[in-house]
């Protein structure tokens, strides 16, 4: 089944369609045995992870990628990535990520 289009909630048929997405259960797992840990999560998907997140578009290498996954996902919002497309989902579009960044920012703020 195709990933599903998190605005209408759609098969989305342009998605990469080769990539391998194993589900896990959170990646708050870290840590633990493998396969359910984070870093086996995106091992799994690497290739969804780095084309659906449109690092390529921001200047991140493959190299780059594989050597820092999570610093490149938070430094681009988009640690939820790895679950999104490990269930089925597109994660956020970069803009998306950056408006939800602010949010959460102001959210920080004005707690």
């Amino acid at each position: 089944m195709p990933p599903k289009d998190n605005h209408n909630n759609q098969p989305n048929h342009t998605a990469h369609r080769h990539a391998r997405v194993v589900p896990i259960t959170s990646a708050t797992h870290a840590g633990t045995t493998p396969p359910t840990t984070a870093e086996q999560t995106i091992e799994d998907n690497f290739d969804a992870i780095y084309k659906l997140c449109g690092l390529h578009k921001r200047g991140v290498t493959r190299e780059q990628f594989r050597a820092h996954p999570f610093a490149v996902l938070a430094r681009f919002n988009q640690t939820g990535a790895p679950d999104s497309i490990a269930n089925g989902y597109l994660p956020l579009l970069p803009a998306q990520a950056d408006v939800a960044a602010r949010i959460n920012a102001d959210d920080d703020r004005n707690e």
